[in-house]
């Protein structure tokens, strides 16, 4: 079970300044592995980067390591860096005043009793917490650092970011998806008929949400009601991508209007583009900034981690593929 995943990107090209101070043993989560800017950094917040990272590697076949223990030293970076990177972001924060609101704090709190709710003991938890690589503390750290990165990320390009949008460089719509039953199938003559019956009643007036909800075959639909946003190149704001057939639909529609019949290797889609929700965008500021927005930004913490004063402890060096397995 994953219960959290991570906010921070990896920031490349670091140059930290090292020295070596005198630690415990490096299997103890409690035990301090670095040191930024005169901020102890515990075993238990390096451990969740680095087993994620380490799991990246071997798919959970920790005897991959025996054979490849050398590329651990890159997992270990890598792994560092983001450590380093969440600092980043907590220095830039306080530089710029920035700090997380009672809701927010109260928001984080509430997803800590949410996640306990979930197990009947205390065992079960602890479990749940130590296959994620967590504990309670990390939680509730990896969570700040995602809202004070969001919080700085609105402050310098927030508004940049609102003014970029448009209906000529977005495109929201929703669809009534008739998926193939076998897709290697030469002929799709059943789900063409049922396909053609829903768009003409949807071309005739009815709702077009109802249709969806009765209907339609994409899970996606129910988990995004806002509608699927896509730019141009068929990029969605997380990153993913659309099949070239739905992204040229999308794109050859007016606001309002409901496509033919689009055929993919899905299915048949009917396609319905939407007017873009302004307050959507503004509450996801940060999926919808131009790549410019997001380099710049990565810059400045960049910058500020050549900055810090950076120290490994005797900890830390003794850490290998095996300390926290």
């Amino acid at each position: 079970m994953k219960i959290f995943k991570k906010a921070s990107c990896l920031a490349a090209g670091v140059v930290l300044s090292v020295s070596i101070l005198a630690g415990c043993g490096a299997s103890d989560l409690n035990a301090a592995v670095l040191n930024i800017n005169g901020q102890d950094v515990s075993g238990a917040e390096l451990r969740y980067f680095l087993n994620n990272y380490q799991a990246m590697y071997d798919s959970g076949d920790s005897s991959y390591w025996e054979t490849n223990s050398d590329q651990f030293v890159s997992v270990k970076t890598q792994a560092t860096q983001d450590v380093i990177y969440g600092y980043a972001i907590r220095e830039l924060a306080k530089q710029e005043g920035v700090e997380l609101t009672d809701e927010e704090k109260q928001s984080i709190e509430d997803n800590v009793s949410a996640l306990k709710a979930n197990y009947d003991s205390e065992e079960a938890l602890e479990e749940a917490l130590e296959q994620s690589h967590l504990t309670l503390d990390v939680y509730r750290s990896q969570q700040e650092i995602s809202l004070l990165n969001e919080r700085l990320f609105e402050k310098f390009y927030g508004e940049k970011t609102i003014e970029s949008v448009d209906d000529k460089t977005w495109y929201c719509t929703k669809h009534i998806l008739v998926k193939f039953a076998d897709e290697n199938a030469s002929k799709h003559t059943e789900e063409k008929e049922a396909a053609e019956k829903l768009l003409k009643r949807a071309q005739s007036g009815e709702d077009f949400d109802t249709l969806i909800e009765e209907y339609g075959e994409d899970p996606g639909m129910s988990q995004s009601p806002q509608g699927y946003y896509l730019d141009a190149n068929g990029q969605t704001p997380d990153g993913s991508s659309f099949v070239t057939e739905y992204t040229e639909a999308s794109k050859s529609l007016e606001i309002g209007e409901i496509s033919g019949l689009v055929e993919s290797s899905y299915g048949y889609h009917i396609i319905k583009r939407l007017p873009l929700d302004m307050e959507y965008i503004k509450e996801n500021v940060s999926q919808f900034a131009p790549d410019d927005f997001n380099e710049e930004y990565t810059a400045k913490l960049t910058d500020l981690m050549n900055q810090m004063d950076i120290e490994y402890t005797n900890a830390y060096k003794k850490i290998t593929y095996k300390t926290y397995q």
